[in-house]
């Protein structure tokens, strides 16, 4: 068996990206007392497992960042 190790080069898979992710705002999630820090954990590790939650470009048309009406 080979063991592959992630350099700098080394560019990980998406969802091994993802794995981690989750395990990092678990491992938040556990150790801080904060009950506000504990929803913004479970908030994110809500759009990890469902990105389709998130808004994309294509949902607001004509829509430039920073512009005022």
């Amino acid at each position: 068996m080979t063991h592959q190790t992630t350099t700098p080069h080394t560019a990980r898979q998406p969802r091994d990206q993802l794995r981690e992710a989750q395990a990092v705002l678990k491992s938040a999630g556990a150790r801080t007392h904060s009950p506000s820090d504990r929803l913004a954990f479970a908030l994110d590790q809500a759009l990890l497992e469902h990105p389709e939650r998130l808004a994309r470009a294509a949902d607001y048309p004509g829509w430039i960042p920073g512009r005022r009406r």
